[in-house]
C-alpha cells in the first residue's frame, strides 16, 4: 500500500477527539521528548478506508486524503525513475484539490448542522494550502511545509518551534509544559475539541459525494463560490454558483430524456444528444436546448417545483447581466443567498445529503 497522501489544515485549528495529555512529556527521557511530542500531535485518531480512497484525521486537525489509484501511479513512476508529464501532474493535483475542498465544505457543514455553530472560516484550498505528505509505516516524519497559514500548524508538530527556553539536559518538567500551552496554536485549539460523531458524519457524507456522478466537482465548485462570497466578490460567487445549478438542471433534463428514449422500427433513436450525432438523412428532434428552455420545460413537467424555478429564472438573469457586462458587478449578497438555497435543494434531492452553509452573515440550514 502506498504511503503518499495529500493534506490540509482548516483555517481555524481544533483538537480532533480530545486534547493530548502533554503531562506524559515530563515522563520522557530528554532525547525522546521531541519525538513523543510529534507523535502526539500527528496521531491518527479517525480513519475511513474504502477501495478507492483513505481519509484520515490527525489529533492536531491535519486532514489527510489518499486517492489510491493516483498514489499507486506515482509509486510506479518513482520506482521506475520516471517523472510524470506535466499535464498528468496538474490533473492529479486538480483531482486532489477538488476532493480536499469537498471535504472542507462537508466538515464546515457537519459542524454547523450538528452544533449549530459556524466555527470555521471557509475558504478555497489551493496548491499553496494543500501539501503532499508521506507516512512511512504510518508515521509522520516531516517534509516540506505548505506556503500559507497551514505552515504554522505544520511546524507546530515540532517541539523545537515553540518558545521554550533550553536549559540543558534537565527533564521536560511541568513548568515547560505550561509554557507550551500558552502558545497561540495551543490556545486557539482549546476553543473546539471535535468529537468522533462529527467525523463519522463527515466520512459518511464524503463517501456519498465521492461515488455520486460529478458529486466532488459540484461541491468543490460550491466551495469556490462560497469563498468568493466571503471575500465580498458577489458577482464572481454568483457565476461560480450558477455553474453548479446548470449541472443539476442538465442532469435532470438528461435523465428525463433518457426515460423517454426509444427506437423506431428501423432502429433509429427517437432523440439525438446533439446535431452532430444525428444522421444527416434524419429530421428527428435533437435535444440540445439552452438552459432557459431546459429550466422552463422542467418546471412545466413538474420535475422542478415552481418556487425553485422562479429563483433559478432570476439567478439566470442576474448571471447573464454580470457575464455580458450589462450592469456593474453586483454588490448585493442576497442574490448569492438565493443561489446557495437552490444548490442546497438540489444536493438534498439529487445526492441525498443535507449541507448547511455559513455565509458569514447567517447560518443557512435547510
Amino acid at each position: 500500500m502506498s504511503d503518499r497522501y495529500m493534506g490540509f489544515y482548516a483555517s481555524r485549528p481544533f483538537w480532533a477527539m480530545s486534547k493530548p495529555n502533554f503531562n506524559i512529556l515530563a515522563e520522557q527521557g530528554y532525547g525522546d521528548v521531541g519525538r513523543a511530542f510529534t507523535d502526539m500531535m500527528s496521531e491518527q485518531v479517525f480513519v475511513r478506508e474504502t477501495n478507492d480512497y483513505s481519509l484520515k484525521i490527525c489529533r492536531d486537525g491535519m486532514v489527510l486524503l489518499q486517492i489510491k489509484h493516483l498514489a499507486e501511479e506515482t509509486d510506479v513512476e518513482f520506482a521506475a525513475g520516471r517523472v510524470a508529464a506535466m499535464d498528468t501532474i496538474v490533473s492529479r493535483w486538480a483531482r486532489y484539490l477538488d476532493c480536499l475542498n469537498t471535504i472542507y465544505l462537508l466538515l464546515d457543514s457537519t459542524v454547523i448542522r450538528e452544533t449549530n455553530f459556524g466555527y470555521f472560516h471557509l475558504s478555497e484550498i489551493t496548491h499553496r494550502d494543500a501539501f503532499p505528505i508521506s507516512l512511512p509505516e504510518g508515521k509522520f516524519t516531516g517534509g516540506s511545509p505548505p506556503q500559507s497559514y497551514s505552515e504554522k500548524y505544520w511546524m507546530g508538530r515540532f517541539l523545537s518551534d515553540y518558545n521554550i527556553p533550553n536549559d540543558g539536559l534537565l527533564p521536560f518538567h511541568y513548568g515547560k509544559i505550561q509554557q507550551l500551552l500558552v502558545d497561540m496554536r495551543m490556545q486557539t485549539r482549546e476553543q473546539f475539541q471535535m468529537p468522533e460523531n462529527l467525523f463519522v458524519s463527515l466520512a459518511r457524507d464524503f463517501e456519498v459525494i465521492y461515488y455520486s456522478p460529478k458529486g466532488v466537482e459540484i461541491l468543490a465548485q460550491l466551495t469556490k463560490s462560497l469563498s468568493e462570497y466571503k471575500n465580498g466578490n458577489f458577482a464572481t460567487s454568483l457565476i461560480l454558483a450558477w455553474f453548479v445549478i446548470e449541472l443539476f438542471l442538465k442532469d435532470r433534463w438528461n435523465r428525463f430524456i433518457d426515460s423517454r428514449q426509444s427506437r423506431d422500427d428501423t432502429g433509429e433513436l427517437r432523440f439525438y444528444p446533439s446535431e452532430n450525432d444525428r444522421p444527416k438523412r434524419q429530421k428527428k428532434i435533437f435535444t440540445k436546448y439552452g438552459i432557459e428552455a431546459i429550466s422552463n420545460f422542467l418546471e412545466l413537467m413538474e420535475i422542478i417545483p415552481l418556487e425553485v424555478f422562479k429563483k433559478i429564472d432570476v439567478l439566470r438573469g442576474e448571471r447573464n447581466k454580470n457575464v455580458h457586462r450589462e450592469q456593474t458587478p453586483s454588490t448585493d449578497p442576497t442574490i448569492c443567498h438565493s443561489a446557495f438555497e437552490v444548490i442546497q435543494y438540489f444536493v438534498k434531492e439529487d445526492v441525498n445529503i443535507e449541507i448547511s452553509l455559513s455565509t458569514g452573515y447567517s447560518t443557512m440550514v435547510p
